[in-house]
């Protein structure tokens, strides 16, 4: 635009009259008009670019903003010329202009305007179109009203924000003047032309109100430099608007005189034309009850409801439920959610177990709060909800079995469980095959005579993701949670916030074998006199598993082999296993136990951990066979403990490399490793060397020779710690 007009000016400068009378010279108008609704400042410049004795070819660029941060800039071409037909002698015109307009909410919009005009001595007649060249802009505006989400049939009804449309209106301006000075001695006398003008105009939208209104204004120009004026419009859709209006012009003197030069005075005036790009706009969407779309289908999300309590033939709907879990199944279709209120609290009308067997089925029960979670659910105006987005308050989690078989039996991929408790099912709580992306949490399962969770992939070389989270196991005559990798199957496993208790053998059970792989991540597990062992991990034929466990508890498994982590290896699989932040205690047999064998590999690290009071060895290490293993204890407290604190035993043709401080696996040491009931450390390494420095041994003069036992192998404990750290 800086450069347009440095361009305007030279052209103005260096042009020259084509005639040899006075010629029209190029000047700023600076507008203000004070309105009802507000109040504009704008800047023209008008400049001929050619002209002769009675037609002028001119370039005309305006600006424009007002008190509401509307913003618009107009550039224009004109042409004008004297004519004279009969007894009719005016000045014709015609001119057009590229318009942009920044409104007060930040839309953008573009206009061509063509207008036409006669300018006689009595008589004005004026013509503009005007037709944008942008589209509509869409804004979001809050909710006047939110409320609460609502089941509804089978569907979900939220309120979210709204939508406002601003659209820029195509239309046209008629207007039709008169110059009143002649009929008045004192407007000759005091004026240099006065007018008076009445007018129509017209703008429509694809999508907005219609504007129709009419427009009413007098000019006066008291000397060819300055001219006040007041106008007023009215139509349905703005109502009512009238401005009061000065215009000054410079440089002084640059404005033809009517009064001195007639109509040739009118060569220079500034057209007349609507002062925006009118625009209009429309609430499209209010944002209430708007419908809830599962996200992979793009279709309104069915809810089935189930109530134990309610009357049978129901519908499924929330007004009329069906009445057993059994009817939900059968409706159920893929992306469906089974809602299963907590009914009488009973697994009556539940206890034929369920099915799911459909792509992205969820069975939410009312254990949980109903969320509007974004990563299934959309909404039919792509808004998200205001307020809440519970969609039910969480009550009692509502209560299923199986007199003859499993709990839940899950075989499709995106299943989501939650917010339900399996009791008493005669196999297993939940029974999981080759089912991908599947979510298991807030879930509670209890005196199942198998499992609480048993999950099998054997699909070669396909990757499948589970998610557990809030998952109580309690009482059940299996493990609280098993997963059997087979056949080249990939599983990517995390365990949140876990607790298990009373099972009849392990509470989380890991097994890869076959090339399989599991890559595994625990935390936050409290495990509690569960029998055999609290973590069990296993690999053979091949396989590897990796597992990082943090932040959790592990106790009182008094029974069975009653361990606390347990890693097993063979037959040239891989475990690599680091347990972080962990406490393992008051376990009837050993804290932590690795047995490798058959040309496997095991890479344990055990950082910042508790081993303590354990009926057996804290750490114990047995390896045979053509097995490699390395073993970084760092940071740990290995305390009260039956026998040894660390028993390293290495039968193996391979190599067991044990670094609990200064080793070349890094540890820093910093272990505290005392009150063991028989002595500390067991080392038979084939000769190698247990790297144990910086550590607390209890005492301030290190680790005692009473307290080792160097069978096959060497221990380097110097640099010991004098105080515990």
């Amino acid at each position: 635009m800086r450069r347009f007009l440095l361009s305007v000016s030279l052209l103005a400068l260096l042009s020259s009259p084509a005639w040899a009378g006075e010629e029209l010279k190029g000047r700023v108008e600076t507008n203000w008009r004070y309105g009802s609704e507000r109040s504009i400042l704008m800047t023209e410049f008008w400049v001929p670019f050619a002209q002769s004795e009675d037609s002028v070819l001119y370039g005309d660029i305006r600006m424009m903003g007002d008190d509401q941060d509307n913003r618009e800039g107009n550039l224009g071409v004109g042409y004008r010329k004297i004519i004279e037909f009969n007894e009719f002698k005016g000045l014709a015109g015609v001119h057009g202009w590229l318009d942009r307009r920044i409104t007060e909410r930040g839309s953008k919009f573009h206009q061509l305007t063509v207008g036409t005009e006669w300018l006689g001595k009595h008589v004005d007649l004026r013509l503009n179109g005007y037709l944008p060249l942008s589209n509509e802009k869409e804004y979001t505006i809050p909710n006047a009203n939110p409320q609460a989400p609502e089941l509804a049939g089978t569907g979900i009804l939220v309120d979210t924000n709204g939508t406002l449309l601003e659209e820029p209106q195509h239309g046209f301006d008629l207007e039709l003047g008169f110059e009143l000075g002649p009929y008045s001695d004192f407007l000759k006398d005091h004026t240099d032309s006065f007018r008076v003008y009445g007018g129509a105009y017209y703008f429509d939208g694809d999508n907005t109100e219609r504007l129709t209104g009419w427009r009413t204004r007098f000019t006066t120009d008291i000397t060819e430099n300055i001219q006040l004026g007041a106008r007023f419009q009215r139509d349905d859709e703005r109502g009512s608007q009238g401005f009061l209006e000065a215009t000054f012009r410079f440089p002084f003197g640059h404005k033809k005189s009517y009064r001195r030069e007639g109509l040739h005075a009118r060569l220079d005036e500034s057209p007349e034309r609507d002062i925006d790009i009118v625009s209009a706009t429309a609430v499209t969407d209010t944002g209430s009850r708007i419908t809830v779309l599962n996200t992979t289908t793009g279709e309104a999300q069915k809810v089935l409801h189930v109530d134990n309590t309610a009357a049978g033939g129901g519908d499924g709907s929330a007004e009329t439920p069906f009445n057993t879990l059994a009817d939900a199944q059968a409706a159920s279709a893929a992306h469906n959610i089974i809602y299963v209120h907590t009914g009488d609290g009973t697994s009556t009308n539940q206890n034929q177990g369920i099915l799911l067997n459909k792509t992205g089925q969820q069975l939410i029960g009312n254990g949980v709060d109903f969320l509007y979670d974004g990563s299934r659910f959309t909404t039919a105006n792509g808004q998200s909800p205001v307020g809440s987005t519970v969609l039910v308050a969480a009550g009692t989690a509502p209560v299923i079995t199986n007199g003859a078989g499993h709990g839940i039996t899950i075989t499709s991929d995106d299943v989501t469980v939650t917010g339900l408790t399996v009791d008493g099912a005669t196999s297993r709580g939940v029974n999981v095959n080759n089912a991908n992306n599947l979510t298991l949490k807030n879930i509670t399962l209890q005196n199942n005579t198998g499992d609480g969770i048993s999950a099998y992939y054997d699909s070669a070389g396909v990757t499948n993701t589970v998610t557990l989270n809030s998952i109580t196991t309690d009482n059940n005559g299996g493990k609280g949670q098993s997963f059997y990798v087979d056949a080249s199957a990939v599983l990517d496993l995390s365990i949140l916030d876990s607790v298990s208790s009373n099972n009849g053998s392990n509470a989380i059970n890991l097994v890869a074998t076959s090339a399989a792989q599991i890559d595994a991540e625990i935390d936050n597990l409290s495990s509690d006199n569960d029998a055999s062992r609290s973590l069990y991990f296993v690999t053979q034929n091949t396989a590897s598993l990796t597992a990082n466990v943090t932040s959790s508890t592990l106790r009182n498994n008094v029974t069975g082999p009653a361990r606390g982590i347990q890693v097993q290896t063979a037959q040239t699989s891989t475990a690599d296993i680091t347990v972080e932040d962990t406490i393992i205690r008051d376990m009837g047999n050993r804290g932590f136990y690795i047995i490798s064998s058959d040309g496997s590999t095991a890479n344990i690290q055990l950082q910042n951990s508790q081993i303590l009071n354990n009926g057996a060895e804290g750490f114990r290490l047995d390896q045979t066979g053509s097995t490699q293993s390395s073993v970084l204890l760092q940071g740990n407290t290995i305390t009260g403990n039956a026998f040894r604190a660390l028993f390293l035993n290495d039968d193996s043709t391979g190599t067991a490399t044990v670094d609990a401080g200064g080793g070349i696996l890094g540890s820093t040491g910093q272990n505290q490793i005392h009150s063991s009931t028989f002595e500390e450390v067991f080392v038979d390494l084939d000769g190698g060397n247990l790297d144990a420095q910086n550590n607390w041994w209890g005492v301030p003069t290190g680790l005692a020779p009473a307290e080792q036992t160097l069978n096959d192998g060497t221990i380097d404990a110097s640099n010991f710690l004098t105080s515990a750290p």
